[in-house]
């Protein structure tokens, strides 16, 4: 006697996953995702709730679909609004442009995706537990964002190809990992969009990761955009300097956040 099979119509059962095979799947997504045409103002979200959807389908119970989306507008906010990383790719922008600002957005979004990642492991736990061990987070890094906000304001307009060091991939990477917003964004998308009792801890930190890698790279790129606009404004040598005083003095001000 055939035993009928378990699932939603739309899940794809585990013979048919061994069948086609996932890396199929993904690569029907990717090629669907590169002839869609660009003119299109929704292609971003259709493919990347597909992309979502493929992930979610290996395990039913790392994420379901309503969760995705929920944790995919989640980042878009936290990515989007204003903050010491968004400072520091506005103010990469206006120094250095779009091309060699991109190792800014890198920085910041592929760092922040590591600190999920282990948060959503677990892995993070030790230090969100231990108040010694935020106390010297909390001093560490206000002396690193007071450096860095040195380091902007004083900064001049460019001359030559040698791109400003504050604004390289290590720093906007050492940024997250001392910034109060990112573990606050971090432990927050872990205790409200993971499952506590999902049979694959890792995939379930991993979509997640990549659900908001997916939202923030994109509001990333945004800011530096927005920096490199004003570059374009910022035409004389005082006026950058003025600019790039207000960006320091920015990120200066946020460190009242950490010692209040």
């Amino acid at each position: 006697m055939a035993v009928p099979g378990i699932g939603h119509p739309g899940e794809p059962r585990l013979n048919q996953l061994k069948t086609r095979g996932c890396c199929d799947d993904l690569q029907t997504v990717a090629a669907r995702t590169f002839k869609t045409p660009t003119g299109r103002s929704d292609w971003l979200v259709s493919h990347t709730v597909s992309l979502i959807v493929l992930a979610a389908s290996l395990d039913g119970r790392v994420m379901q679909t309503e969760q995705a989306l929920a944790a995919f507008v989640f980042s878009l906010v936290a990515a989007g609004t204003p903050g010491p990383s968004n400072v520091l790719l506005t103010a990469a922008g206006a120094n250095l442009g779009i091309v060699r600002g991109l190792r800014t957005v890198f920085g910041v979004g592929l760092s922040m995706g590591l600190m999920l990642f282990l948060v959503a492991f677990g892995l993070g736990g030790f230090l969100l537990d231990s108040p010694r061990a935020l106390e010297m987070l909390r001093w560490g890094g206000t002396a690193f964002l007071l450096w860095l906000a040195f380091k902007i304001a004083t900064a001049g307009p460019q001359s030559g190809e040698q791109p400003l060091r504050a604004f390289g991939f290590w720093p906007a990477a050492a940024l997250q990992w001392v910034n109060p917003k990112s573990w606050l964004v971090s432990a927050s998308a872990a205790a409200t969009f993971l499952d506590p009792v999902a049979s694959n801890a890792g995939l379930a930190a991993l979509t997640l990761t990549l659900v908001f890698l997916t939202a923030a790279l994109p509001c990333c790129l945004a800011w530096l955009s927005f920096g490199a606009v004003m570059q374009q404004v910022l035409k004389k040598g005082r006026q950058r300097r003025a600019f790039n005083m207000a960006m320091g003095g920015l990120l200066a001000a946020s460190v009242i956040w950490m010692i209040r």
